[in-house]
């Protein structure tokens, strides 16, 4: 069996404040990801990058969260998913890795009272089934911080 590769060309991050008091800011863009190897029987070998992070900062009890979106939506027989860690001690939540649309899902929830500014991990996991064929595009992700628990 003969690996084709598949390349998903990531991303222009995009971020935006929610409030004067609130920040969301994201450092670095995934390089491209490229799947070139299955074992034989199996589907393709799904790549991750972690290298990626970003700032939030909250400074308020009232509750925000992250939400994120893709455009366009991802080629047929392939996935984009989405880890965000959440602050420590605050009571921020994660669903865990979460399958990217071209609708809002949340990605992290609960944030309150994030001062100072910490610098946490963001994990892109891209994975392909053998019948998506070769794919090479590139995607924009919008990360958005707003109300909500």
């Amino acid at each position: 069996m003969r690996a084709l590769p598949i390349v998903l060309g990531l991303l222009l991050i995009s971020s935006r404040p929610a409030t004067a008091q609130t920040t969301l800011s994201v450092t670095g863009s995934p390089a491209k990801m490229t799947i070139t190897t299955a074992v034989a029987g199996s589907q393709p070998t799904s790549v991750t990058n972690a290298a990626t992070t970003y700032r939030v900062q909250v400074n308020s009890w009232r509750a925000k969260k992250i939400v994120a979106k893709i455009n366009p939506a991802m080629p047929l027989g392939t996935t984009l998913q989405l880890y965000m860690v959440p602050p420590v001690g605050v009571g921020a939540t994660s669903p865990g890795p979460v399958s990217l649309t071209t609708v809002n899902q949340d990605i992290v929830n609960n944030i309150a009272n994030v001062n100072p500014t910490v610098t946490l991990g963001i994990t892109y996991k891209f994975s392909a089934t053998a019948a998506a064929g070769v794919v090479s595009s590139s995607r924009k992700v919008t990360l958005t911080m707003v109300t909500g628990p």
